[in-house]
């Protein structure tokens, strides 16, 4: 579980792996989606041969659990273009950014900070599409 170096601050995550991924870009292949906030999140590790980091988490976020991980080459969220026998298509986050805000019993919904609606709007339509 990483978190903003600064406790009780929200993470800004720009970064992407090695190639901007269409989730974050327009029908020209352009970058229009830069930035999605998050809270505390799990990190998932960008070390499979299958699929492609779409975000990556900051490198100055820290780890919060047992182990002191490092965040540096982990991704927020990771999409996978072929999956099954079917080949679908699959978008795994880490959590701390979906919900609205003022939602109790959860953290802060984070909906209307920076990019976070356009990011899921345009998961679900990556989802959804065949190209």
């Amino acid at each position: 579980m990483f978190r903003n170096p600064a406790p009780k601050h929200l993470t800004s995550i720009e970064s992407v792996g090695e190639k901007v991924h269409p989730i974050l870009t327009d029908y020209l292949s352009t970058r229009m989606l830069n930035t999605v906030t998050i809270n505390n999140c799990s990190a998932i590790s960008t070390q499979s041969e299958n699929g492609h980091a779409v975000l990556l988490l900051d490198n100055d976020m820290e780890d919060i659990g047992p182990n002191a991980l490092s965040s540096r080459g982990n991704a927020f969220a990771w999409a996978i273009d072929e999956y099954g026998d079917g080949k679908g298509r699959v978008v795994v986050t880490g959590a701390g950014f979906i919900g609205e805000p003022d939602l109790p019993g959860t953290g802060p919904g984070l909906m209307d900070k920076d990019q976070n609606e356009l990011f899921v709007r345009q998961l679900i339509s990556w989802l959804l599409s065949r190209e």
